[in-house]
């Protein structure tokens, strides 16, 4: 079982893989031409590298695979290698997508096959009679699904996808460093070290970005790892968990909801997502909008971790007023709404 001070060794080498790799990765977009073009959706002028994410990846790795080696945590890592060929083979459809391009139909069947395998090796771990299995791989496959997209929807601003990735790893760890889920928590700081090590060259201005390579990985590790805890430890820590991912999981749900209200296709790229309307509605800057959406990524982290300390029942009494809570100041706030001209 990793200790806290282990935790934070596992950080530190996966903050030394980011430092490390990401350079390299520039020079891998410009030889494989991972060139993220200026476009209407595109707040950046001018031509940038975009396979940022395979550092994040490949730092992720090393601080799970070597870092445990290195720390005598063997055993935490046996039960993360579904999670991390999973994630892998993401990453992978990521890559390819940044590269050659993939029609979003593509790109959902390639990913429904991935989560379908991962979340069945999952769902098999926890050792529940057949028809439970089948229904917990239908609902680990959505959950797996949703949250490599909410990542994927988040990345438009420089820092912003990598730092919230960051803070929901750290929060995510914690819960389970606490609970006894030891591959969450190896998962996570490695994770946590390797975004923060990436984010010195993606916050703004930034020279690089993540990248759908990226932004599939991290969605779909950091959802992982929420099941892993469903593996490992009890309800609070699960719900606690869930509760940690609220930017980027109440962004995607929002943005759906925006969508659907406006009968526009709900997978359509748009800008106004909570980070846009932040900028557009509100006058903040990139920086400012950035730094908000970290405080809200933190707000939402302390208040997982505070969700992981109860008792079943109040662990869900306060989950669900933490979502009637924020369904009511996204309402209030405007944040969901029609707009002028939809239909």
């Amino acid at each position: 079982m990793p200790t806290p001070v282990t935790c934070l060794w596992l950080l530190l080498i996966g903050l030394g893989g980011g430092l490390l790799l990401t350079p390299l990765s520039k020079v891998l977009a410009r030889l494989v031409g991972a060139i993220d073009k200026p476009g209407e959706l595109k707040v950046h002028a001018q031509p940038m590298p975009r396979f940022g994410g395979s550092a994040i990846w490949a730092a992720t790795l090393v601080a799970c695979v070597g870092g445990s080696v290195l720390l005598s945590l063997g055993g935490a890592v046996g039960g993360l290698f579904p999670v991390l060929v999973g994630a892998t083979l993401m990453a992978l459809i990521g890559a390819v997508d940044d590269v050659a391009g993939l029609s979003p139909k593509m790109r959902l069947a390639a990913g429904g096959i991935v989560t379908v395998g991962t979340a069945a090796a999952v769902a098999h771990g926890i050792g529940a009679p057949m028809w439970t299995q089948a229904v917990l791989v239908v609902a680990f496959t959505l959950w797996l699904l949703g949250g490599a997209n909410a990542l994927n929807m988040l990345d438009g601003l420089d820092g912003l996808a990598a730092g919230v990735s960051a803070i929901g790893a750290v929060s995510i760890g914690v819960v389970a460093l606490r609970a006894g889920g030891s591959g969450g928590a190896v998962l996570m700081f490695g994770l946590a070290g390797a975004c923060l090590g990436f984010l010195r060259y993606n916050f703004r201005p930034a020279s690089t970005f993540m990248g759908d390579v990226g932004s599939l990985f991290l969605g779909f590790t950091l959802a992982a790892a929420v099941l892993l805890l469903a593996r490992e430890a009890r309800l609070p820590a699960v719900l606690g968990a869930m509760v940690a991912l609220g930017v980027p999981v109440g962004d995607m749900l929002l943005a759906m909801g925006r969508r659907a209200l406006n009968g526009k296709p709900l997978f359509q790229g748009d800008r106004s997502h909570c980070y846009d309307q932040l900028r557009d509605r509100f006058g903040c800057g990139v920086v400012k909008t950035v730094v908000t959406m970290y405080a809200l990524a933190g707000a939402f982290g302390l208040l997982g971790i505070g969700v992981s300390l109860l008792g079943p029942r109040p662990a869900l009494l306060a989950t669900a007023a933490v979502v009637v809570v924020t369904v009511a100041a996204v309402l209030a706030g405007g944040f969901l709404r029609r707009e002028s001209g939809s239909a």
